[in-house]
């Protein structure tokens, strides 16, 4: 993963072990007994910032992310794709339901006038006029006019179903 190269092992002022990628800053929260496989929280935890990773022989091999969507309901990122917490899961363990979507295969632009498109590959798609204000959004292929029948549904600026393409 390329995120992953820009990481930097260091030490604290006081001599404590820490991991910096870009802006983040992770300190040493568990090692096992040999310190092969340690665990690493972010520094800005105290202030509820969930980020973890995970490291073994000085490689990341975990990387999670949980923050809030738009809607105020609770997002994992983790390696790349997105989950929701499952409503109504009680007491302290969690279920997460993948959203079936790399969030890095999409790119959620503005055309020259201003308004929204998707950029997938070499593929783009426009805003569909009857999604407009709404939270389940359908995107249409720029190449409508060509006979593309190829779709996007998106909730929440997650891909949740895809149609192809015939071009």
């Amino acid at each position: 993963m390329e995120f992953f190269s820009e990481a930097v092992f260091s030490t604290s002022r006081y001599g404590q072990p820490v991991i910096l990628i870009g802006r983040r800053r992770f300190n040493r929260k568990y090692s096992d007994t040999r310190g092969y496989r340690t665990r690493w929280v972010c520094v800005r935890a105290h202030r509820g910032c969930q980020a973890k990773l995970v490291t073994i022989a000085n490689n990341i091999v975990s990387w999670a992310t949980y923050t809030l969507s738009r809607y105020g309901k609770p997002v994992m990122e983790l390696d790349g794709y997105r989950y929701n917490q499952k409503a109504k899961m009680m007491g302290p363990k969690k279920r997460w339901v993948c959203v079936k979507a790399r969030s890095a295969g999409s790119q959620f632009l503005t055309s020259r006038t201003g308004r929204p498109v998707i950029q997938m590959g070499r593929y783009r798609f426009n805003l569909w006029s009857g999604s407009q204000g709404k939270t389940r959004m359908r995107w249409i292929c720029v190449k409508v006019h060509s006979g593309c029948q190829a779709t996007l549904i998106t909730c929440e600026d997650i891909i949740i179903k895809q149609r192809p393409h015939n071009h």
